[in-house]
């Protein structure tokens, strides 16, 4: 019964593991993403959502469905109004670092009235 006991915590550790790895982006997509991120100004908050290790999870990040999953999408736009005084309270500012290069498999980018 004790073995039995045991494997059954090992399936489910490995399940686990094997779960984590197929919802996390690379390592890679990860720390470029943060590197850019700090680079830029957020009056909003729009990038709360950006923490932990699952870049694939935050807004405005799309990936694909490998493992481990790529970052395909970043979609930043502005989605204030026309008026000036919602485009200046609501956009990012800042640099685009060129960590933004190490994305590889990025194949749409919107940063759209960012200022």
């Amino acid at each position: 019964m004790t073995f039995l006991y045991y494997k059954l915590i090992i399936l489910c550790s490995v399940l686990l593991i094997q779960t984590k790895q197929l919802n996390s982006c690379s390592e890679t997509d990860l720390q470029s993403l943060l590197d850019f991120k700090r680079g830029l100004t957020d009056p909003r908050h729009r990038l709360s959502s950006w923490t932990g290790d699952d870049c694939c999870s935050w807004q405005g990040i799309t990936c694909n469905k490998n493992r481990p999953a790529r970052v395909v999408k970043i979609d930043l736009h502005n989605k204030a109004g026309g008026d000036t005084f919602d485009i200046d309270s609501w956009a990012l500012g800042g640099d685009i670092s060129p960590s933004l290069l190490h994305v590889n498999y990025l194949s749409h980018l919107d940063l759209s009235l960012i200022q």
